[in-house]
């Protein structure tokens, strides 16, 4: 599982986003499936990885693009 981390700081307010993506894997299939299953699993094992600039996230979104598993965090970072 790949992690990347990006910044936006809008308006005053900084937002951190985590964007999580899986090994490609075709959708609707039962690899598809156990994929999304031990990515959610792995968020849940390890706190850490779903940590937005050291805030837990306020939102995610889970979406198959055709090729693989991606899961986006966003979190709102206060004094940013």
């Amino acid at each position: 599982m790949d992690r990347r981390e990006f910044k936006t700081k809008t308006g005053g307010v900084l937002r951190h986003r985590v964007v999580l993506t899986g090994d490609p894997v075709s959708a609707g299939t039962v690899e598809a499936r156990i994929q999304a299953h031990t990515m959610l699993r792995d968020m849940l094992d390890s706190p850490d990885l779903a940590l937005c600039g050291l805030q837990p996230f306020e939102t995610l979104r889970m979406q198959h693009d055709g090729a693989a598993w991606t899961i986006e965090l966003e979190a709102e970072v206060p004094g940013g």
